[in-house]
């Protein structure tokens, strides 16, 4: 189970999902979330058969606040989940950072993680 409502509908829908966690020391723009989202799209997507519903992004922004609480640094926190499980998940964390990077967004790769309904 997740936090996320989002993530817990799409994990009651398919049964599993794996999310890829990113955290951006900044606060990226919608403009700069879609700019990744294309990337993403056209690097992983385009040669995979992705359905667009069994993806979700969460974006969580962290302030000074709950830094302080969480023991790290303000910034944000990507969460990329995917209900599939033929995605090369090395191709979706190198073009994600790739973008981030473009965009020149200190950031770095928190991990990925895999959740089945009922177990």
């Amino acid at each position: 189970m997740f936090i996320y409502p989002e993530l817990n509908e799409l994990l009651n829908e398919y049964n599993k999902v794996r999310t890829y966690t990113f955290f951006v020391y900044g606060v990226p723009t919608e403009e700069h979330i879609e700019i990744i989202n294309r990337g993403l799209y056209y690097r992983v997507v385009a040669g995979t058969k992705i359905v667009k519903e069994r993806t979700v992004l969460i974006v969580e922004t962290i302030d000074e606040e709950q830094a302080n609480f969480l023991g790290c640094y303000q910034g944000t926190k990507l969460i990329f989940a995917f209900a599939q499980n033929d995605i090369d998940g090395e191709l979706i964390q190198g073009t994600i950072l790739e973008g981030l990077e473009y965009l020149r967004f200190k950031c770095e790769f928190v991990g990925t993680r895999e959740t089945e309904a009922n177990v």
